[in-house]
């Protein structure tokens, strides 16, 4: 992807429909940050676009530099640091509808910039307990302790975005543009959910004494309670829910800190680790695998399949992807009916994708689409679920 793409891409996300920026876009943008281990292009770019004159694109841009720090390469939270300043000089353009919200978005960002800088273990711009641990020495309890306040203050933080923006919404729930902010906002609170938890837990291991951290204890299952309200609010809003899966919070437990549903065990030790090194070849291979399982509720249809293969077969540079979508389209439709003709008509068109010849891609595509025009209405068709009947 070149930096003609990517400015394509960010304009796309950006532009002056009220609409929710399309995934297709942002992902592009965030895929060009590991393409190339750099954010650098993508907030020189971003800088130099006259979205200020606008609060709809404004407000779609905050969405947007968010999203690439959360799921952009690590040199994305790098790059959103230094240009902190920027960031909250967006919130004093506008006092249009969006004026308030672009205040308070742009706010809320400045400030995330500003506890990754105070807070270096944190790699990326989602809060990992394991990351944290092995690049950080927090055998010193006050450690621990300073960083769950801080990550509690800036839990609160969080919160009164999302209000802000619910609140926005009115009865109708119906503006695709605000809802679609809530999206890195959940994420961001359930990253944080899910980090503070095995921090308390291992500081009470360490000093032995549940008692000395009770009031961090009170707070945190406090925000679990808000946390809950939060996501049932999102859970109301029927165009959220087709586009992310809220988590499920377990139950309230008043005596300790409830424990996250998802992987996130208590770490025993908090004394540091020498950090995991991952080959770049390995690196690849599972952001490929995330980009791929982000796709696992997609829809699968003979058009959705034709026009993604049209569309990587006449694309110059094609996106990862749009490569990994139309992937995950192929293997569920051989999951669900095996066949030999279309899982070989696939192989040879991505293997056609590696021809320097336009042409070999060209008749790839022609032999895949015809293979899908002549296959039966029927194997497209999701599985139907098995019954069993007791004699």
């Amino acid at each position: 992807m070149s930096a003609i793409d990517l400015a394509r891409s960010i304009k796309k996300a950006c532009s002056l429909e009220e609409s929710a920026p399309k995934r297709k876009h942002v992902r592009a943008c965030i895929v060009y940050t590991w393409d190339h281990s750099s954010a650098t292009q993508f907030f020189s770019i971003v800088k130099s676009m006259p979205i200020v004159n606008d609060d709809v694109q404004l407000f779609k841009c905050l969405i947007l530099v968010h999203k690439v720090i959360q799921e952009g390469h690590g040199s994305a939270l790098k790059e959103g640091i230094r240009n902190a300043e920027w960031i909250r000089s967006l919130g004093r353009v506008h006092s249009g509808s969006y004026g308030p919200l672009i205040n308070r978005y742009s706010e809320f960002l400045y400030d995330k910039m500003m506890f990754h800088a105070s807070h270096r273990g944190f790699n990326s711009g989602t809060f990992e307990y394991k990351e944290y641990t092995s690049l950080v020495t927090a055998s010193d309890p006050d450690v621990g302790f300073e960083t769950c306040m801080d990550l509690m203050d800036y839990q609160d933080v969080v919160f009164d975005l999302a209000d802000m923006i619910l609140a926005s919404l009115g009865r109708a729930r119906s503006s695709e543009l605000r809802v679609s902010a809530l999206i890195p906002l959940v994420t961001e609170t359930y990253g944080v959910y899910r980090f503070v938890g095995p921090m308390l837990r291992a500081i009470a291991d360490q000093v032995g004494d549940r008692e000395a951290i009770e009031h961090l204890t009170q707070r945190y299952n406090a925000q679990h309670s808000r946390l809950f309200e939060f996501y049932a609010d999102c859970s109301s809003i029927k165009y959220l829910t087709t586009l992310i899966n809220l988590p499920k919070l377990p139950p309230m437990r008043s005596s300790q800190p409830v424990q996250p549903v998802q992987s996130m065990q208590p770490v025993q030790s908090m004394q540091s680790v020498q950090p995991k090194t991952i080959p770049a070849d390995q690196r690849l291979a599972i952001h490929l695998a995330l980009q791929s399982v982000s796709h696992f509720q997609d829809p699968v249809s003979f058009f959705s399949i034709s026009q993604l293969a049209n569309e990587i077969a006449t694309s110059t540079t094609p996106t990862i992807p749009t490569i990994i979508q139309l992937t995950h389209q192929i293997t569920t439709l051989l999951q669900r009916n095996p066949s030999p003709l279309l899982a070989q008509a696939s192989q040879l068109y991505f293997q056609a994708l590696l021809s320097p010849s336009q042409q070999d891609i060209i008749n790839a595509n022609t032999n895949l689409q015809n293979l899908l025009i002549n296959s039966p209405a029927h194997i497209f068709d999701p599985p139907t679920p098995q019954t069993h009947t007791s004699a």
